[in-house]
């Protein structure tokens, strides 16, 4: 091949690089940052409504749910961990949420709903809590059947059920529930802690932040 040919050659496989990468770079860079967001890697959020979303209780009958303040890809809201999860149905379950939200009190119209309902025994454990070392008690522990509504921060409510839990914000609280029947149960927060000028928008509205699904299997 004479020199010129050699030279055109050179030039036209320079071209087609230069080409090759002007194009696969932007696809490389893409599928590095999704791969990041998806992973959750430090800058960014992981993709996920609410984490971890649901869990399925084991041989053990003790399940332990966390209300955090900032979950999933909506940082500013609050959301239960896990916000669905499976248990034995006709077997007593006992239920712990560390809760590390503040107080949103109950409106009047709402009121009835910080007193428990239908769980075993109709009562619950509280316990205040150090926010930010949650295992450590910041009181005594106290056994109750309601608290006021000022301090409510979240429920848990079951209405096909007839369950209602209040949450004390910045608290441990602890009951027992029993599902007789296997089936599909929603639960959402009745507590107007959400958006908007009622309280009720996100996460009010999200399935995995204040509402999930309690299902109950044939034991």
């Amino acid at each position: 091949m004479s020199a010129i040919g050699r030279l055109a050659r050179d030039r036209r496989d320079g071209t087609m690089w230069v080409f090759g990468l002007a194009c696969g770079a932007p696809l490389l860079a893409a599928a590095v940052i999704a791969g990041l967001f998806m992973t959750g890697a430090p800058g960014f959020t992981a993709l996920q409504t609410a984490g971890p979303v649901s869990a399925t209780l084991g041989s053990g009958q003790s399940l332990h749910i966390i209300i955090v303040t900032n979950a999933g890809p909506h940082h500013n809201l609050p959301a239960f961990e896990p916000a669905s999860f499976s248990i034995p149905s006709n077997r007593s379950v006992t239920v712990t949420v560390t809760n590390l939200d503040g107080s949103t009190p109950l409106p009047s119209s709402l009121r009835s709903y910080s007193r428990v309902t239908g769980v075993v025994g109709d009562h619950m454990k509280i316990v205040p809590i150090r926010v930010a070392r949650p295992k450590v008690a910041a009181g005594r522990t106290r056994r109750v059947d309601a608290i006021n509504s000022t301090v409510v921060s979240h429920t848990f409510t079951i209405p096909s059920l007839g369950i209602n839990v209040p949450i004390l914000g910045a608290a441990r609280t602890t009951f027992t529930i029993r599902i007789a029947k296997p089936g599909n149960y929603n639960w959402a927060c009745v507590d107007p802690c959400g958006s908007g000028p009622t309280g009720f928008g996100a996460p009010m509205s999200i399935v995995g932040y204040m509402a999930g699904t309690v299902t109950a299997t044939p034991a």
